[in-house]
């Protein structure tokens, strides 16, 4: 009867064992993927890119109105804040417990 008992360890110390190298790796896989994550630069960077947009209003002429509207409402902080949340909404949605 020992080894019965032997072959039943075996068994339970394989199964412990594979479940630890599969939560290994589940954590290096979130431990990658949080560094994938961009960080709050690329908010700056989309933004810059509408800089031909700022130049073209602030020049005056036929925009004039829109400029004035643009500053009115902050246009550039908006859009930066815009684009936080949608970023965080696309990682809160990934979570497994939430999304």
């Amino acid at each position: 009867m020992g080894w019965l008992q032997d072959i039943y360890q075996f068994f339970i110390d394989l199964v412990s064992y594979a479940a630890e190298k599969v939560w290994a790796l589940v954590v290096e896989g979130l431990i990658y993927l949080i560094s994938v994550i961009p960080d709050p630069c690329c908010v700056t960077e989309a933004v810059s890119a509408f800089s031909w947009l700022a130049s073209a209003l602030s020049s005056g002429g036929v925009f004039q109105w829109l400029a004035w509207m643009f500053s009115l409402i902050q246009f550039e902080f908006a859009l930066r804040v815009m684009l936080c949340a949608l970023l965080a909404r696309f990682i809160v949605r990934r979570l497994p417990i939430i999304g």
